[in-house]
């Protein structure tokens, strides 16, 4: 996906940050986003008529450095998650291949108990089984996702490995016995993803009484965000509303409810 957004244009800056905006002298409204590269240390004005935050959970940090003067709340949290991919000598290429002719699975399940989590397994390409499940809001959002990895602990690694071995490891033989650990693992992780208590999503058109910029018909700030763990599945539909709302058309979806000053109505309740 990244190839084909490059192959249409689209120029990635990474690894960099935005700092600060710019605006037109006699409009008001935003004419540059001044990005910074974390490596060199340099800076540059890149020109812009719209800036989109959707930055996961980062997305609080990024705006208040954009706008430190705006009091507005983003009320995204950070929901941490483990997660697991292996293979199985049960689920072998050539069987995905032919037995499921390239079709998924997902199994949602609340066994093994012990395991205090309610595991999510996902059959992916290449024969891989992906495990998730073990999620919370008690670690610290790092300053950057690739910090992650030094915040994952053996412990709760080891819940979600114990659970993969339950539910996927080879069965001994006849009915007594706990199956065993055959499985290879392929990536163990850490990722963060951006949570609201409500349950819903921002994704809107910010109104400039929030950030203090000058008005306009069409255009300015937006934001996507606050999906929780489902922002894969709805990523691509998120892309297309967020396209129309910048190009100044009609949302394909009625997203009137996933203001971001909708949200903050909510939060009040």
């Amino acid at each position: 996906m990244l190839a084909r957004c490059i192959e249409r244009g689209v120029q990635v800056h990474n690894p960099a940050r935005a700092v600060s905006t710019t605006k037109d002298s006699e409009s008001g409204v935003i004419s540059e986003v001044v990005i910074e590269d974390t490596k060199a240390h340099t800076r540059r004005s890149l020109p812009c008529t719209n800036i989109v935050f959707a930055a996961g959970p980062w997305t609080p940090r990024a705006f208040s450095s954009l706008f430190p003067l705006s009091k507005a709340h983003i009320p995204v949290l950070s929901l941490s998650g483990y997660s697991l991919v292996f293979r199985s000598p049960r689920h072998t290429l050539s069987q995905e291949q032919e037995v499921y002719g390239g079709k998924s699975h997902a199994v949602f399940t609340t066994h093994p108990q012990s395991c205090g989590f309610s595991p999510e397994v996902f059959s992916r390409t290449n024969a891989e089984i992906y495990l998730a499940g073990l999620n919370g809001l008690d670690i610290p959002l790092p300053e950057v996702a690739t910090d992650a990895h030094s915040l994952m602990t053996k412990d709760k690694l080891a819940r979600v490995r114990e659970a993969a071995r339950i539910l996927m490891g080879r069965p001994q033989d006849g009915l007594e016995g706990e199956n065993i650990d055959d499985l290879e693992v392929v990536r163990e992780a850490l990722c963060f993803r951006p949570y609201i208590e409500s349950g819903l999503p921002i994704v809107t058109r910010l109104q400039d009484s929030i950030t203090g910029t000058a008005g306009r018909v069409s255009g300015g700030l937006f934001m996507a965000t606050g999906h929780g763990p489902w922002g894969i599945s709805l990523s691509l539909g998120t892309g297309k509303v967020m396209a129309e709302m910048i190009s100044g058309m009609e949302p394909s979806a009625d997203v009137s409810r996933l203001g971001l000053a909708a949200d903050l109505a909510r939060s009040k309740l």
